[in-house]
């Protein structure tokens, strides 16, 4: 069991006060019978990003608070007790993708828009049940995936920040001029964003 400091205490209890009494699982039941492609309460996500959880793991010189991992995780926790709709964990996951991969442009680019809230990120980094990185079909189209996914086979995640998907982990390059680009497979572990 990990030792907490006071601020991720303080933190810990933030998100559980605003899980508790601004995201009971009755909102989820609303966002669920509501049926909304995106399938999560932007309102609830914009409260989330003005108390900083979505740059909790995120730089202070790209607009985050640079608390870490183990910060998003008990945010994550307390939001998962209430089944809060959010995109916070793929959120969170494209913007490690990003500190860890992108360059110097990409990261004053995305960082600052990921932690205040203005972007969602998802990471699409699979389609099938067995990793095949060779039958990625998945494309995207002006900075955007398609939606719904028209290929029966697709299983990318969180279909709910697809349409404002801006890391995806397959793409060789980021469309320009409105020109569609493939996913494709990267060498070794680097990804690249532009």
């Amino acid at each position: 069991m990990a030792v907490l400091n006071e601020e991720q205490e303080m933190l810990r209890d933030m998100a559980r006060d605003w899980a508790t009494n601004e995201s009971p699982v009755t909102e989820f039941r609303k966002v669920r019978a509501g049926g909304e492609p995106e399938a999560f309460d932007r309102e609830a996500y914009r409260a989330m990003a003005e108390m900083g959880w979505a740059g909790v793991v995120i730089p202070e010189e790209h607009g985050g608070s640079d608390f870490g991992f183990m910060s998003a995780g008990l945010v994550i926790e307390e939001l998962g007790k209430t089944l809060t709709a959010s995109p916070m964990v793929m959120n969170t996951v494209a913007a490690s993708a990003i500190m860890l991969g992108g360059g110097n442009e990409q990261k004053a680019r995305w960082l600052p828009k990921l932690a205040s809230g203005e972007a969602i990120a998802t990471l699409a980094a699979d389609e099938n049940a067995v990793h095949d990185p060779a039958s990625i079909e998945a494309s995207v189209t002006d900075g955007k995936l398609p939606g719904p996914m028209s290929r029966p086979r697709s299983r990318v995640r969180h279909r709910q920040a697809s349409n404002t998907a801006r890391a995806v982990a397959r793409a060789k390059a980021w469309p320009r001029s409105g020109r569609v680009v493939r996913a494709r497979p990267f060498r070794r572990t680097t990804a690249t964003f532009s």
